[in-house]
């Protein structure tokens, strides 16, 4: 009939992986930088995680809620509610400070066309959070992980049906999951794909393990060492092996896909493992877009495609050194001298690679020599990326760690005020 509309197309696998490939993996003309930066609270009498509400203080110790309010009050912080159901601000600059299940606080930069910008920005906010929970009788924890309790003392302080549902789908693989959750604390760094997003993925995907031992942070757990320089990436690479890990350096959205059918999709109504699976829902058609997008939103590699490259990699660390991770990732993936340096340098990592880069990390010479070679290429490409971008304090900044730590085959994880 003249004029009639075209049959709906349905949401089937084709339909699903297309979306995938279109909305993760997504090329750019722009270069932009973002940061994601996480902190443990503990309150200074007992030094156990701090609540984030008030009404769960069982010892009358302070609330980050209440501390992150008065300073949002003071500094024109608008209060909204995330998706999630619990509390966020937005700061002046565009950033967002919010909560994890655990009561970490996180900070969230607004993509930015310089580094400078965002470590700036960065800085202000977790050092006015910094001061102000002192004052009110908080320590902020700049670690991969709560260095002083245990599982069983670390409360799941969020429950909206998402972190419920993940933790009750998680508690049937191990442990893990209930401490990635409640424990940890990462600095996530967020890059555009560029007008080559392959080429750029795949340099990304071959600095994951140097990143990772380069940055380490949270060589203890419950006041003992671990046997890992970076104990928080333990955790996340076994809370569930179809979640996280390596996506390849080729292929990424296919692997992806293929993740995504297999694994359970614990948002849903469904039990774990029960039928339908995410599979045979797409092929039905009884999976609404919407579905497996948040089915997607449960998925965390290391090197995380969400429109833009989202490295996981970094234990959270002082606001200090906010510049050295988004300098040495911006000279070796922005620049293209240092990324085609960096493709023919570095091979496809493994997991093998990957675990051991988070326990020995740059204990190993031969992994120490590599990762000053490849630091030095990141300084190089950072300074012909030009001051303008980079900005000279986060340059310094990366220098200084440099020298002071993978100089010397140390990782933050070996000073006590990292």
């Amino acid at each position: 009939m003249p004029g009639a509309a075209a049959p709906a197309r349905p949401f089937d696998r084709a339909a699903a992986f297309e979306d995938l490939r279109a909305r993760l993996f997504t090329p750019s003309t722009a270069d932009r930088v973002g940061l994601e930066a996480e902190l443990i609270a503990l309150d200074a009498t007992h030094r156990l995680p701090a609540p984030i509400f008030p009404h769960d203080a069982s010892r009358g110790e302070p609330a980050t809620l209440d501390v992150v309010r008065r300073l949002g009050s003071a500094r024109g912080w608008s209060e909204s509610e995330s998706p999630y159901g619990s509390p966020r601000f937005r700061t002046p600059a565009g950033g967002t400070v919010s909560f994890e299940p655990g009561g970490q606080v996180e900070w969230s930069s607004t993509p930015a066309s310089s580094v400078e910008a965002v470590v700036a920005e960065g800085q202000r906010v977790m050092g006015a959070l910094a001061e102000a929970a002192e004052s009110a009788g908080i320590v902020l924890i700049f670690r991969g992980i709560d260095p002083v309790n245990s599982l069983e003392r670390s409360p799941l302080r969020l429950a909206s049906r998402r972190y419920a549902r993940m933790a009750d789908y998680l508690d049937r693989w191990s442990p893990h999951g209930a401490t990635m959750m409640r424990q940890c604390a990462a600095l996530h760094l967020n890059l555009d794909f560029g007008e080559r997003p392959s080429r750029r993925w795949q340099a990304a995907t071959a600095v994951t393990p140097l990143l990772l031992a380069i940055f380490a942070n949270s060589p203890l757990y419950r006041g003992a060492p671990t046997g890992h320089r970076s104990f928080r990436a333990h955790q996340w690479r076994r809370f569930d092996p179809r979640r996280s890990g390596l996506l390849p350096g080729r292929d990424a959205p296919e692997a992806l896909f293929e993740r995504a059918l297999a694994a359970g999709d614990f948002l849903s109504d469904r039990e774990p493992g029960e039928s339908p699976s995410v599979a045979e829902r797409l092929d039905a058609g009884t999976m609404t877009r919407g579905e497996w997008r948040a089915h997607l939103s449960t998925f965390f590699p290391e090197l995380r495609p969400r429109g833009y490259m989202e490295l996981r990699a970094v234990d959270a660390l002082p606001p200090r050194w906010y510049g050295a991770p988004l300098v040495f990732l911006t000279g070796l993936l922005y620049d293209d001298s240092a990324l085609e340096w960096t493709l023919r340098a570095l091979p496809e990592p493994t997991e093998e690679a990957l675990e051991a880069a988070g326990r020995t990390g740059l204990r190993d010479p031969g992994l120490a020599s590599v990762a000053r070679s490849v630091f030095r290429q990141a300084l190089a490409g950072a300074e012909r990326l030009g001051v303008d971008f980079t900005g000279s304090e986060p340059l310094a900044a990366a220098a200084e760690f440099f020298e002071r730590f993978t100089q010397r085959g140390r990782d933050p994880g070996d000073d006590p005020e990292a």
